[in-house]
């Protein structure tokens, strides 16, 4: 996987969701509604129709269900993760705290950290496809 987000309730910083994260960094863009991902609806049955989640508490519970390092097993597949060190629409901290859980749950995985890069995919010079093609032959 390529700089993924993995964990939204604790994006960057403890305690910091990645909506609140996304607005932080990125305030001077959000007039182009970068966050509309985030932005959660549910049916309400008396309205007929889609009204948005306000309540903090159901926001965090679409997060957390969301979020694929809640999903981590036993059974979770060999795992590698690319990562930039500069990332900052996705920081190298969400790939590494998927790699934290992966490592307590004993599932055979991988972080390559690419220097200088961004949240953007490597240049061919940098795609790393020697080990990336290393690591499927060892692990399929």
């Amino acid at each position: 996987m390529y700089f993924p987000p993995t964990d939204l309730l604790n994006y960057g910083t403890e305690g910091v969701t990645m909506g609140e994260y996304a607005r932080a960094q990125f305030a001077d863009q959000a007039r182009h509604g970068f966050d509309a991902a985030l932005d959660f609806h549910r049916w309400d049955e008396g309205l007929c129709r889609r009204v948005p989640v306000t309540e903090p508490a159901e926001r965090q519970a679409i997060l957390r269900d969301n979020s694929p390092l809640t999903h981590v097993s036993q059974d979770t597949p060999p795992t590698l993760l690319l990562h930039g060190d500069r990332d900052a629409v996705v920081p190298l901290q969400q790939s590494q705290r998927l790699v934290s859980r992966l490592a307590e749950l004993d599932v055979t995985h991988r972080l390559i950290v690419i220097p200088g890069l961004a949240h953007e995919m490597p240049a061919p010079a940098e795609c790393r496809a020697a080990q990336i093609a290393a690591w499927f032959d060892s692990h399929l």
